[in-house]
């Protein structure tokens, strides 16, 4: 009974170690993995854009040559080395196209003694891609596929190195960015206040849309029309900023016209937020989020998120504490800062009791 057991447990802990040792191999063959990739980038229409090439090889590599598959609208126009990792003598770039919005890249090593033909280091972009980017480009994807490389620096072992397809670059348009007019704002109980966003585009833009997140104890307003939102003259007659709550308290907005009207210039104030506190007790934060631009194509463009710092202003208590500001208040103030003592005479709240005190209570109690 016992020697049964003893082989059954044996047996198990083979198992188990070769299962460990496995998964080790697996692991460290993972950690070694070469990898090819160009990263996510954005581009304005219209415009030439320049991306670096990234080869990431724990193994050295001597050459290598892999396929791009790119959507409508980008086309490369050159393909340049980049001199900290292929010197001008020591490769030579290829690029040609093979097919439609297909091309082949790669370097191949010009050395004499293939022993010092791999390219410098194992991280980091070995040459750049410029683009060409047509007006009517809407953003796709490049994908990287049969990368083949081969290690010419080894002799006695299989030349051909094995790399990790990094598979796909998402490009997308830049349209430009958003920005609040203020850096923050304070709010004191039922004040109302109008925050600017300005929008600094690249291209021609007709319509925004974005959630709009409010912080808790702040709501919407009516403006000096009775609307929510303030119109500037980057806005037509035509246009029209609207909001509607979708959950919460987060509202979609959306900009934009029937006649699909452009927004004029290309810098500046676009529109204002009519804001009221009400039960602003707390420090919180407007977010505008999600935001998406078009064209008059209807050619959508991402927008970087924007927020607000939003501060709820501090409550100003009578020194005396019975809810009524009067002459005891500013005697109580006076006292204060005689004897350098209680801190509740701070009614200014910059942290001193001192004569701005008096002056705050005198006016506290004529006002």
């Amino acid at each position: 009974m016992n020697i049964s057991t003893t082989k059954h447990n044996g047996g198990f802990m083979s198992r188990f170690m070769a299962t460990a040792a496995l998964f080790v191999v697996s692991l460290v063959a993972l950690a070694q993995a070469n990898v090819l990739k160009i990263e996510d980038f954005k581009v304005i229409p219209g415009t030439k854009q320049t991306v670096e090439v990234i080869l990431d090889n724990p193994t050295r590599i001597s050459s290598l040559q892999f396929d791009m598959i790119l959507p409508d609208g980008l086309t490369p126009k050159t393909f340049d080395k980049v001199t900290t990792r292929i010197s001008r003598s020591s490769h030579t770039l290829m690029m040609s196209q093979i097919g439609v919005n297909s091309y082949r890249l790669g370097f191949l090593s010009n050395a004499t003694d293939m022993k010092n033909s791999a390219i410098k280091g194992d991280s980091g972009a070995f040459a750049t891609l410029t683009f060409e980017v047509d007006e009517a480009f809407a953003g796709g994807e490049i994908k990287i596929k049969d990368v083949v490389a081969s290690n010419g620096t080894v002799d006695s072992e299989d030349n051909d190195v094995d790399i990790n397809d990094y598979g796909k670059t998402k490009v997308s348009l830049f349209v430009g960015t958003m920005s609040f007019a203020q850096e923050s704002v304070t709010m004191a109980e039922g004040e109302q206040v109008v925050v600017g966003v300005n929008l600094d585009n690249k291209i021609a833009v007709s319509a925004i849309q974005a959630n709009i997140t409010l912080p808790e104890g702040v709501e919407f307003a009516e403006g000096t029309e009775g609307e929510w939102f303030e119109y500037t003259d980057r806005l037509s007659q035509n246009t029209t900023v609207q909001a509607k709550l979708i959950e919460g308290r987060t509202y979609r907005l959306v900009i934009s016209s029937l006649s699909n009207d452009e927004f004029e210039g290309f810098v500046g104030e676009l529109f204002g937020i009519n804001l009221i506190a009400k039960g602003l007790k707390t420090d919180g934060v407007l977010a505008i989020t999600d935001i998406i631009g078009t064209n008059a194509k209807g050619v959508a463009y991402d927008i970087e998120d924007i927020t607000l710092d939003v501060k709820a202003a501090p409550t100003f208590v009578d020194p005396t504490q019975d809810g009524v500001w009067n002459i005891h208040d500013v005697y109580s103030v006076i006292n204060a800062i005689l004897s350098d003592k209680n801190a509740v005479n701070d009614v200014n709240k910059d942290g001193v009791v001192n004569i701005q005190d008096v002056y705050f209570a005198i006016d506290k109690t004529l006002n």
